[in-house]
C-alpha cells in the first residue's frame, strides 16, 4: 500500500461486531492497520498493538504482540474488542492485563471503520497515524470477508502491488 493510502470497510461499522481478522506483510517498521473511533490495530516497532478506545479517547486496554513481526513473511491476525484480545500465526490468544482504565461497555454508534491507513485529522494523538507499507489481505469481519473492491471506498490502495503466492 502508499503511503498514504487506505480503505473503509463501512461507514455503518459496529465494535461490537466480532472477531476482526486479516493476514499482512510487511513493508516497514509501523503502520496502521485497522481503525475506528473505539479501536487502533497497528504495528508499531514491529510489535503488533491493539487499543481499545473510550467514546472519549482515552485509552481502555491494550494488548501486543509477544514478538517482533516486521519480518516481510504473511502473518495472520485475529483481534477481539470485548475483552481486548490479539491472536497472531495461530498461536494462543493474548489478553489485555486489566492494568489500564476498566473496560465499560456501551453501545456503540455506527462509524467508519478504516483498514491500512487513516485520512488527515482521524483519531489524531492516538497510536502512529503512521499509514501501513506493506500487504493486506483476507480482511474479515464479524465473520463477513471482503475483497479490496468491495470495500465502501478506497484511496490510493494499489490493487495489483500484492502477490498472492505466499
Amino acid at each position: 500500500m502508499r503511503r498514504d493510502a487506505y480503505a473503509v470497510w463501512s461507514s455503518s461499522w459496529s465494535s461490537g461486531a466480532g472477531e476482526l481478522r486479516l493476514q499482512f506483510r510487511s513493508a516497514g517498521g509501523g503502520g496502521v492497520l485497522l481503525a475506528s473511533s473505539r479501536l487502533l490495530l497497528e504495528l508499531r516497532g514491529g510489535t503488533l498493538i491493539l487499543t481499545r478506545l473510550s467514546p472519549t479517547g482515552t485509552i481502555q486496554s491494550r494488548v501486543q504482540s509477544p514478538t517482533p513481526l516486521c519480518d516481510g513473511q504473511w502473518h495472520s491476525v485475529a483481534a477481539r474488542l470485548a475483552p481486548a484480545a490479539l491472536a497472531v500465526d495461530g498461536g494462543p490468544e493474548v489478553r489485555d492485563s486489566g492494568g489500564l482504565t476498566p473496560l465499560v461497555e456501551t453501545v456503540a454508534p455506527p462509524e467508519k471503520l478504516y483498514i491500512g491507513g487513516l485520512p488527515e485529522g482521524v483519531l489524531d494523538g492516538v497510536g502512529s497515524r503512521e499509514n501501513f507499507r506493506g500487504c493486506i489481505r483476507d480482511v474479515s469481519v464479524g465473520g463477513e470477508q471482503r475483497d479490496w473492491t468491495d470495500m465502501e471506498s478506497i484511496h490510493n490502495v494499489l490493487l495489483d502491488s500484492c502477490p498472492v503466492a505466499q
